[in-house]
């Protein structure tokens, strides 16, 4: 279990990755009146009465890093290893930065995607700086470019990563949306080689979106498993007044 804390005006915001059912349960008995938890990818779907104000079953991808290195690779769709292959020809002219020194160029390259795709998650830098201690970030620079970032959030304990937020500059007009494209492909296939050298066994794509089917194919592209998996909002009154409020308002600017 992962537990991001922040805090948005009176309310102590925490985010719960990966939590177990008895770990819920807990939350639950020891909730704070002005304390908001977001459960996000439990494995098991619990009793909803009392403080949980919203519940939703998601469908994430979620890859095996036990099995072989070239199984990973058979495992991916035909066209994917074509991608790969192309990229990895451009080796010596791409580079490939973990951490340190890439947080401005990982908010560049999201702001670059979150500018023509709306429904992308932004990535404000005050987010970054509550995620960087759980998270690994990698950007990909090609020519001392960056063109694509991953953002994924690791669970040493469960020995799982989870793709949290992406950036690229596919729309930018420098280069083809087909050869960011590529790079992004060859992006994660470098990744799921270094988690695997580093022990993660479950390598996770993130939440398959029902209605955006070209975010759906790009990440089933990868192989792996769909497993169903299951997200709360538990709060106290004043706490589910807030969420209510909160997602109006947002809706509200979304639509203007």
């Amino acid at each position: 279990m992962v537990i991001v804390e922040s805090k948005r005006g009176p309310f102590r915001v925490s985010n719960i990755y990966y939590p177990a059912a008895d770990e819920i349960r807990e939350l639950r008995h020891n909730l704070r009146l002005n304390q908001i938890i977001y459960v996000r990818h439990a494995p098991q779907c619990f009793e909803t009465e009392g403080p949980v104000t919203f519940h939703e079953v998601i469908r994430t991808n979620q890859v095996d890093l036990t099995r072989g290195t070239d199984e990973l690779f058979e495992r991916l769709k035909r066209n994917s290893r074509a991608q790969v292959r192309q990229i990895e020809r451009l080796r010596d002219r791409i580079e490939v930065r973990r951490n340190d020194g890439v947080d401005a160029d990982v908010l560049a390259v999201n702001r670059a995607l979150v500018a023509v795709k709306r429904r992308a998650q932004r990535l404000s830098p005050r987010r970054l700086q509550q995620l960087k201690p759980f998270t690994d970030i990698f950007v990909c620079y090609f020519e001392s470019r960056p063109l694509c970032a991953h953002v994924y959030l690791r669970d040493e304990k469960l020995k799982r990563v989870g793709l949290m937020v992406t950036g690229s500059t596919r729309f930018s007009g420098e280069d083809t949306p087909v050869f960011i494209g590529s790079v992004n492909k060859w992006l994660h296939w470098y990744e799921m080689q270094l988690y695997k050298s580093e022990g993660i066994e479950t390598y996770d794509l993130g939440r398959i979106p029902s209605q955006q089917e070209g975010i759906a194919r790009f990440k089933l592209s990868f192989g792996g498993q769909q497993v169903v998996e299951h997200n709360y909002i538990i709060a106290n009154p004043h706490g589910r007044l807030a969420v209510r409020s909160f997602y109006a308002l947002r809706g509200l600017r979304s639509s203007g």
